[in-house]
């Protein structure tokens, strides 16, 4: 049994490990409506520093919002797809521009219960600004991409708007890693392959991997060979 096991470990020591992932590019279309005015604001302000009203970009200014997304440009007329939730800052000192940290929560449709992370400048008075999608939740986990932002309505004297945006991802899937190598049927050592999928809930290989409940392992036996040992070191 231990020569049998050793063996294994010398074919494991010089085999390259492959990982597989497949990707799938979705485009969403939504509008952002920023709405500060009235006796249902979506967006309240709520902090500011003591030079903020003097500075002609709002700067220090911190904004929390619970902004409706729509699937057309008109808030009272189109359908509710969801909220934009989150914050954005007036990071700009001489030119209005806005960091912006948001979750967009689908509550229609086929994306109902899933959301987009977005992260990045907005720099409000440019025709078109890019925004990074730093991942999300639902059929959108694992996601990265990129939204670009395109001004609808401004209003300058209440602040409202409505903003066109058009999220771009792509859906990457968790790798996997195929521990089989045809060293192994040289060596003489019978062994039966099973791809464990990172998101399968089944107990089988718990009590034999004490160090990643998560990581691809090879079982000999008694003996339990881990496939991605470089991993662990590392």
């Amino acid at each position: 049994m231990a020569s049998a096991a050793l063996l294994v470990l010398l074919a494991l020591a010089t085999m390259q490990p492959q990982t597989t992932s497949s990707q799938k590019e979705t485009h969403l279309k939504v509008y952002w409506h920023d709405v500060g005015s009235g006796p249902a604001p979506t967006s309240v302000p709520v902090a500011r520093a003591a030079t903020t009203n003097a500075s002609k970009a709002a700067f220090g200014l911190v904004i929390v919002i619970d902004d409706p997304l729509t699937d057309g440009p008109g808030l009272n007329s189109s359908r509710l797809m969801g909220r934009a939730q989150g914050t954005y800052i007036a990071a700009g000192k001489d030119q209005l521009a806005l960091l912006m940290l948001m979750n967009f929560v689908f509550t229609a449709g086929k994306y109902n219960g899933s959301s987009v992370a977005i992260m990045g400048r907005n720099a409000v008075f440019t025709e078109v600004r890019e925004m990074a999608v730093v991942g999300g939740t639902g059929v959108f986990r694992w996601a990265r991409g990129y939204a670009q932002a395109r001004t609808h309505t401004l209003d300058l004297k209440t602040g409202d708007a409505t903003v066109e945006y058009n999220p771009r991802m792509s859906d990457v899937t968790v790798p996997r890693r195929d521990c089989s190598n045809p060293r192994l049927g040289l060596k003489g050592v019978h062994y039966e392959l099973i791809l464990k999928d990172p998101e399968d809930e089944s107990e089988l290989p718990f009590p034999h991997n004490h160090v990643h409940e998560k990581l691809s392992m090879l079982l000999h036996g008694g003996w339990v060979v881990i496939c991605a040992s470089l991993s662990i070191v590392e």
